[in-house]
């Protein structure tokens, strides 16, 4: 394995955190799981540690370092890519029990960091971007407003959002209070 990514527990504190940081559970469990990022060679499906990567040197050095990432907004998954890109393998894993961070302060930080975070990661293109953000519409609202009104089949999307999202808190040992 040319690098390993160490996932950390995410320290929350007040409401903003507490609503919006899980997301990056949901990511990483639900969206593109590491099972699947660990499994695959596709360089789009590489993981990184931004609090912590441990990279072979010689592999580091064999695919240029950081000279070649300068450019590179989350050089974390930048590395992670170049070297996926290289032929070297990758591996993410959880590290909740070691390293703990406390990613963002407040609702503020939040929305900056994950403006340039996302959006590099959709290779810093407005047409993906507004594609993520109109999925993520379809997927987050009508299920619950039809819930609402009685539909059965938006009932059980419902449930079965729920139950995906409690059992992802539960394992990262989020608190759903």
């Amino acid at each position: 394995v040319a690098l390993i990514a160490l996932l950390p527990y995410v320290e929350m504190r007040g409401f903003w955190e507490h609503i919006a940081m899980p997301a990056l559970g949901i990511a990483f469990f639900m969206i593109v799981p590491t099972w699947f990022a660990n499994r695959t060679r596709f360089a789009w499906g590489a993981v990184g540690g931004g609090t912590g990567n441990l990279v072979r040197r010689a592999d580091y050095d064999a695919v240029g370092g950081h000279e070649t990432l300068k450019t590179t907004v989350v050089d974390d998954i930048g590395l992670a890519r170049l070297l996926r890109r290289h032929g070297r393998r990758t591996l993410a894993i959880r590290a909740d029990d070691h390293v703990r961070i406390r990613m963002y302060h407040g609702g503020g930080e939040i929305v900056r960091g994950f403006t340039k975070n996302i959006f590099s990661a959709l290779g810093r293109s407005y047409a993906l971007a507004l594609s993520l953000v109109a999925v993520l519409l379809v997927c987050n609202i009508p299920p619950y407003a039809f819930a609402l009104m009685g539909d059965p089949i938006s009932i059980g999307t419902v449930a079965v959002i729920t139950a995906s999202r409690v059992l992802v808190f539960t394992t990262l040992r989020y608190r759903m209070d």
